[in-house]
């Protein structure tokens, strides 16, 4: 049996989290139990509104809005399965989610490994470093690499898949699922623009920032065993005098 934690978190997006999780294959399928865990970002409806969907079996609710960031780490850390990250204005396309999970098993049995999902109609855009895994699983071994279980950098706010993505491209551990396929219903495919896409916009260039920052010094989430409020504080000793005066 493969055991996946599929992590969501949300605000103020029930029309949009609904899409979602009813894209949300049967929780067993050939050897896969599913577990579908949201995060209310300081939104009590939205709470209220997962804990009745029939796809949901955790909700997590954060009483402050903390962000996305905050939020993932938040489950990841808990979970003690692989994991699929993922966000609540997306629809996974039928199938997808075994296809990527059979990926992980055939490429990574040992769950040292990453597994993006593709963007449906669009070829997947290539970085520096190699792809962008934007909504990806990611195995329990390669979890164990980081602080806490802590995913994703806690110094980004909204923009932190990238330094995944870069770590299994350094580690030869990361691969895309051509397979595995979603939407993606952002305001430019008539999404719709909401607070979440205002927010994002609003600390797009902090984050861009502080991935550049981070580059610059050689760091890299998840390559090292530091603790996550230590290696966060010491880095921001450095990094706040530049993040100060960007605009």
């Amino acid at each position: 049996m493969f055991n996946l934690d599929i992590v969501i978190p949300s605000r103020g997006r029930a029309i949009k989290l609904k899409r979602c999780l009813d894209s949300i294959d049967d929780r067993v399928h050939h050897g896969v139990q599913i577990k579908v865990i949201v995060i209310a970002d300081g939104d009590e409806v939205t709470a209220n509104f997962a804990s009745w969907h029939k796809r949901v079996d955790r909700v997590i609710f954060n009483k402050e809005k903390r962000g996305s960031v905050y939020s993932r780490n938040l489950a990841i850390s808990a979970s003690e399965d692989a994991v699929l990250y993922a966000v609540d204005d997306m629809e996974f396309l039928p199938g997808s989610i075994e296809a990527a999970v059979k990926c992980m098993i055939d490429e990574y049995p040992d769950g040292d490994g990453v597994v993006g999902l593709r963007l449906a109609n669009r070829i997947i855009r290539k970085q520096k470093t190699g792809f962008y895994a934007g909504v990806a699983i990611v195995g329990r071994r390669f979890l164990s690499r980081y602080p806490e279980k802590r995913l994703f950098y806690p110094g980004y706010v909204h923009f932190s898949a990238q330094e995944v993505t870069n770590l299994g491209v350094k580690l030869g551990k990361i691969m895309m699922c051509d397979e595995a396929q979603f939407i993606h219903h952002s305001p430019k495919k008539g999404g719709g623009t909401d607070q979440t896409h205002k927010e994002g916009r609003a600390f797009r260039q902090h984050d861009l920032t502080l991935r550049k920052l981070r580059r610059e010094k050689g760091l890299l989430w998840g390559f090292c065993k530091e603790s996550a409020e230590s290696q966060f504080t010491h880095d921001l000793e450095w990094m706040r005098p530049n993040l100060r005066t960007t605009k």
